[in-house]
């Protein structure tokens, strides 16, 4: 999948910036992302990068559509090609169901050795999933 498309569906993970904000951490506790409430996505500079809606399309920052999240979970390209799949137990995996890590119920994300990889405070499992393991 092409960067843009990475950076766009990380963006998913990113919630309401306000005093009680969600937000996506790495693992040296360092805020990368908000989504305000209105899907908007900001980076930690507050840059917009992009949108996620209520269907869980994924937009870049000039709207335009660049990958989705489907109600069972897999994560889809803009072509509606399915690169993944977030499981209800938090475990993620690749189009090849190999698994590349978990997303644990307090939010801390794990990649596939059990090496914490960061945080998601208050985000969606599938957002944070497709933020550490589909955005790179």
């Amino acid at each position: 999948m092409k960067k843009s498309l990475f950076i766009l569906i990380a963006m998913l993970l990113w919630l309401p910036l306000t005093l009680n904000a969600q937000y996506i951490t790495d693992d040296e506790c360092r805020v990368v992302a908000y989504v305000k409430p209105n899907g908007q996505i900001q980076d930690a500079q507050m840059r917009v990068i992009g949108w996620i809606d209520s269907n869980g399309i994924i937009k870049n920052a000039e709207l335009q559509p660049i990958g989705r999240i489907t109600s069972s979970g897999y994560v889809q390209n803009a072509q509606y090609k399915t690169v993944g799949r977030i499981k209800s137990d938090g475990y993620v995996e690749n189009s090849r169901c190999q698994v590349l890590g978990r997303v644990k119920q307090d939010g801390t994300v794990m990649d596939a050795q059990c090496r914490e990889l960061g945080t998601a405070r208050g985000v969606p499992m599938e957002w944070a999933a497709v933020f550490f393991f589909f955005s790179k």
